[in-house]
């Protein structure tokens, strides 16, 4: 560099430094002790997958638009979780409103617990839950290997409900009307059922 006064202003996206920039001036010598310390705005996350009887899962996918990962598909970073059913993703301690999302194939979304949304990173691990995915119609709610007409009507009479607790199969077999697994009872239920009419 030529002889003269600068400003050193440091800048990466992922970390913020102290001081902000240095002034110095130049002339015809090196400069020593011009350091910065640089502080990473990412935290990690970590996540532990496990089915509807607290079980961890391994080789789960975990999925987040908003995070930083070695690790990506189309849409956005995710982490798979290891033999103990955990992995981690990394944020911006500032991002608000994270959506994580668990999936693998053979299983499905149990109770709503597959998602959370949360704000920069927690301070202990976020639990996801699945459950292994259902080999019948799960909106065939009266078990008898078909679903019409009077699988809507149940639908119909505990529409609006909260669905916990009902069993509406009369065999051994458990079926809910909540038959999208959120929580509810009502037009995406309705919407699901038309999928699989027979």
């Amino acid at each position: 560099m030529t002889n003269g006064s600068y400003t050193i202003t440091p800048s990466d996206d992922l970390y913020t430094f102290n001081p902000i920039s240095r002034n110095i001036t130049i002339s015809g010598n090196n400069i020593a002790n011009q350091n910065f310390t640089a502080t990473s705005i990412l935290c990690d996350q970590y996540f532990e997958v496990r089915d509807e009887n607290s079980n961890l899962i391994a080789g789960v996918e975990v999925f987040d638009g908003d995070a930083f990962s070695e690790i990506s598909k189309e849409g956005g970073p995710v982490c798979y979780t290891d033999d103990t059913g955990r992995c981690f993703l990394s944020f911006r301690r500032t991002e608000k409103n994270h959506t994580t999302e668990a999936s693998k194939d053979g299983y499905e979304c149990y109770n709503n617990e597959c998602k959370k949304t949360f704000d920069g990173c927690l301070n202990a691990p976020i639990i996801l839950k699945l459950k292994i995915a259902a080999t019948y119609q799960t909106a065939d709610l009266n078990c008898d290997g078909k679903v019409n007409m009077p699988d809507f009507a149940i639908l119909l009479d505990y529409w609006g409900r909260n669905p916990a607790g009902i069993d509406t199969c009369p065999s051994s077999e458990v079926r809910s009307p909540d038959i999208d697994g959120n929580g509810d009872i009502g037009s995406t239920d309705f919407a699901e059922m038309m999928d699989q009419w027979t």
